[in-house]
Order: structure tokens, then sequence, then C-alpha cells
């Protein structure tokens, strides 16, 4: 890979994984769709999504991160090797898992395959990686080559092979999305289903199997869906009445027995947490800026009481796909949001 030769480990994950949640703060993690189904195969070991949500960009980024900077000697410092496979596989998952024709999320290979687009000449890259890996046994440290890898270099020769036949026939794109066999499962499925369990059929048996079912599909009688009539009629009624009425309502001064007492507190102005939390916490504040400056049409003057030009969040840095989708929150905005989950852990669930 890139001309060197890596090594990656699932031990690196797995350290990833209890570093992260070791630096957890009011609740918050960096590598929030990780989870114990992930780190523990055994308990969901055939989910393709588990997978995907492992070997991402987040994951990766993140990664490279940490291990530049964990201590000499450590098991995140060697794990340069785990960030770089698992960018790799993001970008494979990506390239063969396009729907849209435009990309998705700053991702180019999240798009339609063009003679413009990058994914002839990722496909070729990842050939070669995928024919130079090798997994290595650690009890014994003998080396082989699963069936995955051999059938991602067929799986990746075939789109190529596909494209070529495509383009002869002026196709302008394809959407890799849409080569897959779920249909095909999904059919099969039915047959053998068909007739409690007909697991084994011959010839005739599935012609017959696929007979019926095409009969069935357009002819039985389809339900009116898995809800019950609940006699909600007139639910809305009080709504109605109360929006109705609202105009002439007369406003009243708060009675003196009902007047609610806020106590005062001080808030922190300073917080306590490692540089890896402070870096989530950044990430956590630029999104919510973003979100509320596009509520606003990103006015000018939010803007400038939001974020800052001072590019000095690492994590921000190196999950920007494209250098200019995240945003860099201000300090004053941070530390308003830094105030708001105190309050959330520490005073409001006293």
């Amino acid at each position: 890979m890139d001309g060197n030769t890596y090594t990656a480990s699932w031990d690196h994950i797995v350290a990833m994984y209890d570093f992260d949640k070791k630096n957890e703060e009011f609740e918050l993690r960096t590598l929030v769709k990780l989870n114990d189904n992930h780190i523990n195969m055994a308990r969901s070991k055939m989910k393709v999504s588990n997978a995907a949500q492992v070997f991402s960009h987040r994951v990766a980024s993140t990664m490279k991160l940490v291990s530049d900077n964990a201590p000499k000697g450590s098991l995140l410092a060697n794990a340069v090797g785990t960030a770089k496979f698992c960018l790799f596989m993001d970008k494979t998952f990506d390239s063969v898992n396009a729907r849209t024709i435009n990309p998705e999320l700053g991702k180019p290979l999240r798009s339609a395959v063009t003679d413009k687009s990058p994914h002839i000449d990722h496909w070729k890259y990842a050939i070669k990686v995928f024919e130079s890996m090798k997994f290595v046994n650690k009890t014994n440290g003998k080396s082989t080559i699963p069936p995955c890898i051999k059938n991602w270099i067929i799986s990746l020769k075939s789109f190529l092979y596909l494209w070529i036949q495509l383009k002869k026939h002026n196709f302008k794109y394809f959407l890799p999305r849409h080569v897959n066999q779920d249909s095909l499962e999904c059919f099969f499925g039915s047959v053998r289903s068909h007739g409690v369990r007909n697991i084994n059929p011959d010839a005739y048996q599935f012609v017959c199997s696929f007979k019926t079912l095409l009969i069935n599909n357009f002819t039985s009688i389809k339900s009116a869906g898995n809800c019950e009539h609940d006699d909600s009629d007139g639910t809305l009624d009080n709504l109605k009445q109360f929006i109705e009425s609202g105009t002439n309502c007369s406003l009243k001064e708060p009675e003196e027995n009902n007047i609610i007492n806020i106590p005062m507190f001080d808030l922190p102005n300073t917080f306590d947490v490692c540089d890896f939390t402070d870096m989530t916490i950044g990430y956590i504040s630029g999104y919510l800026a973003r979100t509320v400056l596009k509520e606003n049409k990103f006015c000018r003057l939010c803007k400038n009481i939001l974020i800052s030009n001072v590019k000095n969040n690492n994590l921000i840095r190196v999950r920007d796909y494209t250098t200019k989708s995240l945003l860099y929150p201000s300090e004053s905005f941070q530390k308003i949001i830094y105030q708001m989950l105190y309050i959330t852990k520490y005073i409001l669930l006293t």
C-alpha cells in the first residue's frame, strides 16, 4: 500500500475502542457508532453494516490522530497500518456502494461510475493491494489468504469488465449499488420456504413453486396493514377548542404561590478534560454551529459569533473530507456548549 508494507491488527481496533470509552465525558464519545457488538465479532459476525462502520473514514482518521500523539511503545502508537487499512476499506466500500450520480457526503467514490470518476483507478489499485495482503495467525505465525480477499479481487475485476461492456453499449454511467444479489436471494428464499420446508427442490418442484409464487403475488388479497382500529375519533377536539378560543383568552397575572423560583448557580469557566475530549466537544460544537447557521441562512452576524477562522482542532481537520465541509467553533460558543453539558450532567440530574 503506497509502495510500503504495513501491518494491521484487530488489537488496534479494540485498543481504539477502549481508549474512546475511557475518555468519555458528558456521555459523549468520538466513535459513537461503535459498540460492544462491533468488537465482539462472535455476536454478529455476519453483519456487513458492522464491518462498514469499523472500516470507516471516521475510525481511520481518529486512529491516525491518536496514533500520531500516542506515547512511544504503546499499542496505538503502532496503529498507522490499521488506520490506513480502515481508510482503504472505506474507499473500497464507497466505490462499490454508490447509488447517486453526484457524490454523497463529499466522497468522490460515493458516486456513479463514469469515464472521469476515480473508480477505475481505485479498483485497479485496490486489486493490487488485495493481491499483496496476507493474514498472519498470531498463534503459529502462518500466513494465509482467506476467501474474502480472493472474492474481493474477483468482484473488482468483474466491475471493471462490466464497465467496459456497458461503455460499448453507450452507457454514460452506472450505479454499483444496483449490482447485487439481494433480489435473487429473496427469490430463492421464497422458493425454499414454499411448502413450509422446500429446501432442496428438483427442477419440476422449482417450476411449480415459481408459478405458485408468481400467481399469489399478484392475486392474493393484501391486508390493510398491521394496525388495528383504535377508536381515536375526537382525540383532537380539545386541541381544536384550545386553538379556536385562544384569541379570546386574557392573560392573568400569576399568583404568588404559583411562581417558580429558579436557583442561581455559578458555572465554571474552564473544564478539566483531556485534549481528546476537548477536540470531541469542539467537533460537536462545530456541528451545532453549522446547524444553526443553516437555519439562519448563514447570517453574517451569526457566523462571527459561532465560528472561528482559527483551525486549531485536529479532529475536525482529519475528519473533513473536502477541507471546507466542517466548521471550527468559536471559543465562546464552545464554552457555551461545555456549560450546557455541565448543567445537564451535574445540575439537572441532581
